[in-house]
């Protein structure tokens, strides 16, 4: 399957396409390095994140409070509920996922903590299929 491009994708067809360069497709190319770079660490996050899949389980019990000693893997800014969607491993295999506002501290990626949450129903995630567990009310203390 086939999807659709971009706008801004359609916007560098044409500027990769055209011969010349004006003020309009001038930002679109230097805007490239960093959409390259962006595109690296989500391609490498990608692997990972299957490495995890491929042998996460449910951690913590559902409906209560849990603390993992977990190391941090990746972060991502979600813009439609303006929170960042933080993704850590549980001994190297188990995925842990929690949301945190942008006001709030957020832990630094590669970095283990304690981290301590309500465990929400376990669920397989619809997109990737693997196990991960969902928790919120969030605090976390460097391990």
């Amino acid at each position: 399957l086939e999807r659709k491009l971009t706008d801004f994708e359609r916007k560098v067809l044409g500027l990769v396409t055209s011969e010349s360069v004006d003020k309009t497709t001038l930002g679109i190319a230097a805007s490239l390095p960093n959409v390259y770079l962006n595109k690296i660490v989500a391609d490498e996050w990608a692997d990972r994140e299957r490495e995890l899949g491929a042998t996460s389980e449910f951690v913590g019990r559902e409906g209560t409070r849990s603390t993992f000693v977990a190391k941090v893997e990746f972060d991502k800014f979600i813009p439609k509920t303006e929170s960042y969607l933080v993704t850590a491993s549980v001994d190297n295999k188990h995925i842990l996922k929690f949301f945190l506002p942008p006001t709030q501290s957020r832990p630094t990626v590669g970095q283990k903590y304690t981290i301590a949450g309500y465990v929400k129903p376990h669920a397989v995630n619809k997109h990737t299929g693997f196990k991960e567990t969902m928790i919120n009310r969030v605090k976390f203390d460097r391990s």
